[in-house]
């Protein structure tokens, strides 16, 4: 409050980028209420739910999901060597002792390894390199991303099962909301005409 005051006092909302500022804010401000109105006055029907999770099955035909251990380094180099001594050696737990000793992931407590995923749920740079390597087989080269340099380990392979539908009713009422809300913008939208 005091540095509002002090603000006020000076006119600094006075000033053409304040004013800009201001219309920005309010305009934000109304765009935020009328989709939270249109939200809480249109909840999705079954029949969207539904369509949502016909889409999903849909995207998952045929998936597979991987679970995979992991070795995230900051240099490439390490992460090479990393390969080169895993490659050399007839020790299944060895992966996991190197993941311990040297990776910087949040699955090294674990040994490297993560949870089952689909090959969307990796980083891209991940997944594609995971959907050619068959079951028990390590990356042939070290993997960037953000967050280091990775090698990474193909323990198992199957065939996803997708969850029922009241299982990911949540998720799905989410997907539908959003859904109509991109269509009311985008209606919206079509019928306007802004003049600035």
């Amino acid at each position: 409050e005091v540095l509002a005051q002090q603000a006020t006092k000076l006119k600094l909302e006075q000033t053409p980028e304040a004013q800009a500022t201001f219309v920005q804010m309010q305009q934000n401000f109304l765009a935020g209420l009328l989709l939270e109105h249109f939200a809480q006055t249109n909840p999705p029907a079954e029949a969207q739910i539904k369509a949502q999770y016909d889409r999903f099955l849909q995207e998952v035909d045929g998936a597979k999901q991987y679970k995979l251990s992991v070795i995230t380094v900051p240099d490439q180099a390490l992460a090479q060597d990393l390969i080169v001594q895993l490659r050399d050696s007839d020790k299944p737990e060895l992966f996991a002792q190197l993941a311990q000793a040297e990776s910087i992931d949040n699955s090294a407590q674990n040994g490297g390894q993560l949870d089952w995923l689909l090959a969307n749920q990796m980083l891209p740079a991940i997944g594609n390199v995971v959907v050619n390597l068959p079951a028990g087989r390590l990356s042939a080269v070290p993997i960037q991303t953000r967050g280091g340099w990775n090698v990474v380990r193909v323990d198992e392979i199957r065939d996803y099962t997708p969850p029922a539908m009241d299982e990911i009713e949540p998720q799905l009422r989410q997907a539908a909301t959003q859904q109509a809300l991109a269509d009311y913008v985008q209606d919206l939208r079509q019928k306007a005409s802004v003049v600035q």
